[in-house]
């Protein structure tokens, strides 16, 4: 299982954990995937939302958000 903070930009308070029970699933494959779905909304000329972004990651890598406080700022 892999904890991995939840930071929209670098300047921001981090918003959540995000959690993933695949194990064969690295950081780097995370990251990437999230910067290729921002990029294909803002391509598509659409605003792009966390949930939407956690929710499209493909399902067998059993990630889920966590927040570790009452407020998430984005």
């Amino acid at each position: 299982m892999r904890l991995l903070f939840l930071n929209v930009t670098p300047e921001m308070d981090c918003c959540g954990v995000l959690i993933c029970k695949n194990d064969d699933v690295t950081m780097e494959m995370i990251q990437e995937k999230i910067d290729d779905l921002k990029i294909a909304a803002e391509e598509a000329g659409k605003e792009w939302y966390v949930l939407e972004i956690i929710e499209s990651l493909p399902k067998e890598w059993e990630i889920s958000l966590t927040p570790i406080k009452d407020d998430v700022y984005i």
